[in-house]
């Protein structure tokens, strides 16, 4: 039993897709850039701001092996981002309660700037505020069909 394939409309679906998948490339792109000025300004890097955000969401701060699972980065990585984040006064090193060897590492509560990089993380870094770019992401998807169909 021979199949019938209508390569014109494949062919069709297949540009459309292509040109939705290129579009959300580029605004992924340009929330990408937006982002890494706005941490640029915080003096962080995106690895460093992905573990402030863990560290953010652990109550009790997190052992430098938890970070580096999370991160999915070898141990010397994490502990080089911990020097770097508790040099600017980012997070702070505590001894563990019970293992003497271990550390805990948390967001440090006196950091002059806390308030102002915690606000950023908590909306427009973190997803809260950002609502522009996913319209703009949409927006350019709905043009990219239109177009393929025309």
């Amino acid at each position: 039993m021979d199949v019938l394939v209508n390569t014109d409309a494949t062919n069709a679906r297949t540009a459309a897709a292509t040109d939705v998948l290129d579009c959300l490339l580029r605004a992924a792109t340009r929330v990408a850039a937006r982002q890494s000025g706005q941490l640029r300004d915080l003096g962080l890097s995106p690895s460093a701001f992905a573990l402030l955000r863990h560290l953010a969401a652990a109550d009790d701060g997190l052992q430098p092996c938890a970070l580096a699972d999370l991160l999915a980065v070898t141990r010397p990585s994490v502990c080089g981002l911990i020097d770097g984040l508790q040099a600017k006064g980012f997070v702070c090193r505590e001894p563990h309660d019970h293992d003497g060897r271990r550390v805990i590492v948390s967001t440090h509560e006196d950091h002059p700037h806390r308030r102002r990089w915690t606000r950023r993380i908590g909306s427009r870094l973190a997803g809260g505020g950002g609502r522009r770019p996913r319209h703009r992401a949409r927006n350019a998807a709905a043009t990219a069909r239109r177009r393929s169909q025309d």
